[in-house]
């Protein structure tokens, strides 16, 4: 980047926070006032006012990071290239219609230029805007300075840094044992070689382990303990270490979906929010009857769902309290006659479980680590090596011979013989895995389904903090079954901090955002989760990267509307003062006495439906990847066999979330959980079958 670029991107980052006037500022504290409890989030608030990007020490260097660790090479290259347009007059003038540089046009006028971009029919247009509008919100709410002082929004609404958690539970010493460090390069010998430690491959290792076979793990993400008093909880330093691609910073090729998928010790079960749906039954119908895949609708199945809930100790009992924010959605569907309940938990909620997203768990809500890895690591079975990337697994004459793998940080080899191979990496992960291992079915890497949420969010009288409580306790189905098609949404609540919440809030110029930002904890969200029938693919690049393509049909995109329309409803019965979409260029609508039957809320929704679901015009997010490498009853309809073991290989299975049809519609964990639980049964079987004695042991 020369200097001009830099220029420029000073600029744009400043115009999305543009210094306020004097009066503008007191405009702001006066509408914010009562969100404020102490004099120094008061001062606190002030200085988030008069400051602008580049005022906050090291936030270029932030941002350049993210730049260069998180951003492949092509976009990278789209980015450098617009900055670069974006210095020259004539380039500026076809973007902006100013005839100079960027930075040469006044404040007021860049930050309508960005008005602008962000509504523009022209699709470049949009993607540049809510690129460089979400990397700065995410820094104007996490960056922490170099001498670690707290970003100036979270002052402002008296957010604090979580500290570790302490005592330390005694799994954690239990697991550490099964831990193989690596200083050299290595060769094992196993039973079992499982790629990944999500809720299948959990599942696939107790199950294993528990059959007396010898089970080694290998994960690229880090065991990363809440209770080590050097971790900081600090929100996007968590997102860094346990998301793949540091978490939001991942999307879609057309920028459209921000894509959260875990990448630790754990998997998508150690950063998951603990609802734990089962599969519907429309949805085990729909695998049965129109795939083939009979035992999904079997009692056989039914019991590995029920065997599954009771192993990841799934309660269904009426909570004491909700958190506010979710007693809101289960209040305002109720008054207006909505279907919404109490949703299932791992474990028994306790309230303060608002970090679950960070990887804290504690009490009886433990994700996999002290949960089915510790009924495994019990058995003295289980070894697993962390930080370490599996390159490749070994095929000979047909059959998994065990698995090629290299640690991340030193790049030592490490080789592993196995008489059998499990892929557990998530729906991102295993097909490139299988596609390095050199396999070549058409299905691999195709059907990739993310059940994209947008979020309306509400104002309220009373403080809500979302990033408190107990998340997604309840769950309406409303609009879960679309004109009888099995598709449509859910209605849930998440537990969200900051920065997140940030980024998913739409740009309407540099006043409303400090507004926003200080009435963070005024504000109750409800995600529209989207049954996708749209599908896209998942594929490598030359860096060894996911990249993945996915466009919304028009179903999927009508769905979240009409659950959008019905998330709206539910806020204001509930009592929001105040209601918001996340499209562009639609403000919040102000709650009047006459509430839904307003002529002026029916007139605001109709331009909430005209402006619809339209690419980078909507906050869209993504927690669940599912079906790309699907099973089916035959290699011209699936990757892997009813059992979970590949067409292609003999002895290679699948364990994830990647052999799902089409989606699992709720939650996926139970689903995933219970899909693996009835392919560990076939795995057992046939290692009872293959002639070699066990692995000797460890």
């Amino acid at each position: 980047m020369d200097s001009e670029q830099k220029k420029v991107l000073a600029s744009l980052l400043n115009t999305y926070t543009r210094r306020l006037s004097e009066e503008e500022t007191r405009r702001v504290l006066r509408v914010t006032d009562h969100c404020r409890k102490s004099d120094d989030e008061h001062k606190a608030a002030k200085e988030l006012c008069m400051r602008e990007f580049t005022d906050y020490e090291g936030a270029m260097e932030a941002f350049d990071r993210i730049i260069r660790n998180y951003t492949p090479e092509e976009p990278k290259r789209e980015l450098m290239r617009a900055l670069w347009i974006l210095s020259k007059p004539f380039g500026c003038f076809i973007l902006t219609g100013h005839m100079c540089p960027f930075y040469d046009i006044s404040p007021k006028e860049r930050e309508q230029v960005l008005l602008s971009w962000s509504q523009s029919i022209i699709p470049q247009k949009r993607l540049l805007f809510k690129s460089f509008r979400g990397a700065c919100h995410l820094l104007l709410t996490s960056h922490l300075t170099p001498a670690a002082h707290l970003p100036k929004p979270l002052e402002a609404i008296g957010y604090k840094i979580p500290r570790p958690l302490s005592p330390v539970p005694p799994y954690i010493e239990l697991l550490a044992r099964c831990e193989l460090k690596i200083d050299s390069d290595t060769h094992l010998d196993a039973d079992v070689v499982i790629v990944g430690s999500g809720v299948g491959g959990s599942m696939a290792a107790r199950q294993l382990c528990l059959a007396g076979f010898k089970v080694l793990m290998i994960d690229k993400g880090e065991f990363v303990s809440m209770y080590h008093k050097n971790n900081s909880l600090q929100e996007m330093r968590m997102f860094e270490r346990l998301y793949e691609r540091g978490g939001p910073y991942l999307v879609t090729e057309d920028g459209n979906v921000t894509v959260l998928a875990g990448s630790t010790f754990g998997g998508g079960g150690t950063v998951n929010w603990f609802c734990s749906l089962r599969p519907p039954n429309y949805v085990r119908e729909e695998w049965a009857q129109k795939f083939g895949l009979t035992q999904f609708n079997s009692s056989w199945f039914a019991d590995c769902v029920d065997k599954s809930c009771e192993l990841l100790g799934v309660q269904r009992r009426d909570m004491k309290a909700h958190s506010p924010g979710n007693q809101k959605l289960m209040d305002g569907c109720h008054r207006l006659g909505y279907h919404c309940e109490a949703a299932p938990q791992q474990g028994r909620p306790t309230g303060d479980e608002g970090l679950c997203g960070m990887g804290v768990k504690h009490g009886e809500r433990q994700g996999m680590v002290g949960s089915l890895l510790l009924d495994a690591a019990k058995t003295n079975n289980l070894r697993y090596i962390t930080g370490c990337r599996v390159d490749k697994v070994l095929v000979e004459n047909g059959q998994a011979k065990g698995v090629c793998a290299r640690t991340c940080d030193k790049r030592l080899n490490v080789t592993a013989a196995a008489k059998m191979v499990v892929s557990s990496c998530g729906s991102l992960q295993t097909p490139l895995l299988l596609k390095r291992s050199k396999l070549n079915n058409p299905f691999i890497g195709d059907n990739l389904r993310l059940h994209p949420v947008t979020g309306i969010y509400g104002e309220f009288q009373d403080d809500i903090v979302v990033y408190e409580g107990a998340p997604m306790t309840t769950v309406s189905n409303v609009k879960a079954d679309r004109h009888g098609s099995g598709y449509g949404v859910r209605l849930e609540t998440p537990a969200a901090h900051p920065a997140i919440l940030a980024a998913a809030t739409p740009w309407r110029g540099s006043v409303d955002l400090r507004e926003s930002l200080l009435k963070l904890r005024k504000y109750a969200f409800v995600v529209v989760l989207t049954r996708d029938t749209s599908s896209g693919k998942v594929y490598q690049d030359k860096h060894n990267l996911p990249r993945l393509e996915y466009t919304m049909n028009q179903f999927d995109r009508s769905s979240m509307l009409e659950g959008m329309e019905v998330a709206l409803n539910a806020l204001i019965a509930s009592g929001a003062k105040k209601v918001f979409t996340t499209q562009n260029g639609i403000p919040g609508y102000t709650v009047t006495d006459r509430r839904l039957d307003d002529p002026a809320y029916k007139s605001w929704l109709e331009k909430v439906r005209h402006t619809g679901v339209r690419d980078n015009m909507i906050s869209l997010f993504s927690a669940h990847q599912m079906g790309t490498c699907k099973m089916g009853r035959s290699a011209r309809e699936g990757v892997v066999r009813p059992s979970g073991e590949t067409w292609e290989v003999d002895n290679l299975y699948v364990c994830d979330t990647s052999v799902f049809p089409t989606p699992s519609g709720v939650n996926p964990m139970v689903t995933v959980a219970s899909v693996s639980y009835g392919i560990a049964q076939n795995m057992v079987e046939r290692m009872g079958t293959l002639s070699a004695a066990k692995a000797s042991q460890w």
